[in-house]
């Protein structure tokens, strides 16, 4: 099978080392289990695109990951966190919770 990166590099690769590929409107979700393929590859590739973006909070159901935790943390207020939690991934979302 041939397959390409984000540069269009050409690569070789045996069928059963290739994982699918989630389409571009499932691009930096702001939850993992949005993805229509849920596997290393994909969670790891939507954790850096959410990055590039600077949102370095991104969660996995109940799980938030926290990508460079030592950025700076904009304030939101209590409401911003009203239910089982925040609208966005936060980290004030653990302590509301």
């Amino acid at each position: 099978m041939t397959a390409f990166d984000d540069a269009y590099k050409q690569y070789t690769v045996d069928t059963e080392d290739a994982c699918p590929v989630n389409p571009d409107r499932l691009a930096a979700v702001e939850d993992n289990t949005e993805l229509m393929y849920l596997h290393d590859p994909s969670l790891l590739r939507n954790v850096e695109q959410r990055y590039n973006q600077h949102d370095i909070y991104t969660y996995t159901a109940f799980i938030l990951i926290a990508v460079n935790p030592y950025a700076h943390i904009p304030p939101l207020p209590p409401p911003a966190f009203v239910g089982r939690r925040a609208r966005s991934p936060h980290i004030l979302a653990v302590l509301w919770c």
